[in-house]
């Protein structure tokens, strides 16, 4: 969901500054050959393409967020070490407000550590006591992400009684 927004504001910030630079500068060559005080006309030249750069620099940098931030997740759904948590509940976060109410984070555990989702939907909603897939990175435990997998094949019915 995250990368999501930061995908969208990105290409908003890029399209704004990409329209404002263009036509603030057509704008501005305009008024720069237009007879008149020459110290001013200059200014307005970089003045107004600047203010469409500003745009387009921080829509490029929320694109390349979004793009790490995918890149990064997509890793670990790939190398990450499988573990199955015990979901413990759900939790209300009042940083994320949807509709006006908080976003429902699903609280697992897994020996001594704890795991927090992000925003979850119903249709991702687990019973206390069932099992989810948690990826942890071999390196750092303190980066993972849920497996929210449908029921497929490939998913085991129950997780395995011993893990590493």
């Amino acid at each position: 969901m995250v990368i999501r927004i930061f995908r969208i504001i990105g290409v908003v910030f890029f399209l704004v500054g990409l329209g404002l630079t263009i036509g603030l500068g057509f704008l501005a060559a305009e008024l720069f050959n237009s007879p008149g005080n020459d110290f001013y006309q200059f200014h307005l030249v970089l003045i107004f393409p600047g203010i469409g750069v500003i745009f387009l620099v921080l829509g490029l940098v929320f694109l390349l967020v979004a793009m790490h931030k995918r890149k990064a997740r997509n890793w670990l759904m790939d190398n990450g070490r499988p573990v199955w948590a015990v979901v413990q509940g759900t939790e209300a976060n009042w940083n994320i407000q949807i509709n006006g109410r908080p976003a429902t984070v699903l609280v697992a555990t897994y020996k001594s550590m704890r795991f927090v989702s992000g925003a979850v939907s119903n249709r991702e909603l687990q019973q206390i006591g069932e099992h989810v897939k948690v990826l942890i990175h071999p390196d750092n435990p303190d980066r993972y992400v849920f497996d929210f997998v449908d029921e497929s094949p490939l998913r085991p019915a129950e997780p395995p009684e011993k893990q590493q």
